[in-house]
């Protein structure tokens, strides 16, 4: 799975960041589509999420800070598992305007496609509340798994990466 070297850079007094720059890494057989998303505060930065991911390929892109709450969202990427079960893998992100105060959180999921697909923002973003910088998931029945973490690698952006995968 991805993973990134976690370290806290000092926000200059006053400065909120302005955003989250997130990698999702699939390293699964198949292309992967978006499915759902959701934009709690912040927007995503032009062209926005990507349709697609191919398989063992990242895809990177931009989400903006709506300045008073930051970038909080999340995306549901759909796939298949090697026995060509549809799946599906979640990243939920939250980067506060206020890092300094408040500390950046992501969550991740993963599973069934018919299960991820009866799991409601609200939960997901409940779920992602009592999270922390670093979150892992396997789903034992469609075996799937998901991890992901996130660091401030700049004063002004949270950066999120995140990997979507199967278990051998």
């Amino acid at each position: 799975m991805a993973s990134v070297q976690v370290r806290k850079a000092a926000s200059p007094a006053g400065q909120p960041q302005n955003g989250a720059q997130a990698t999702v890494v699939n390293q699964t057989s198949f292309a992967m589509t978006l499915g759902r998303s959701i934009n709690w505060s912040g927007t995503p930065a032009s062209p926005g999420f990507p349709d697609t991911i191919l398989p063992n390929m990242s895809v990177m892109f931009n989400h903006l800070s709506d300045g008073e709450f930051g970038s909080t969202g999340a995306v549901i990427y759909d796939g298949f598992n090697p026995n060509m079960h549809p799946c599906a893998w979640v990243l939920a992100w939250d980067a506060p305007a206020e890092s300094d105060q408040f500390p950046n959180k992501v969550y991740v999921d993963c599973g069934l496609k018919s299960v991820i697909d009866g799991i409601e923002f609200t939960e997901i973003r409940r779920l992602l509340r009592e999270s922390s910088t670093e979150s892992k998931a396997e789903d034992p029945v469609s075996k799937t798994k998901a991890e992901a973490n996130v660091n401030d690698l700049t004063p002004e952006k949270a950066t999120v990466a995140a990997a979507f995968g199967v278990m051998p």
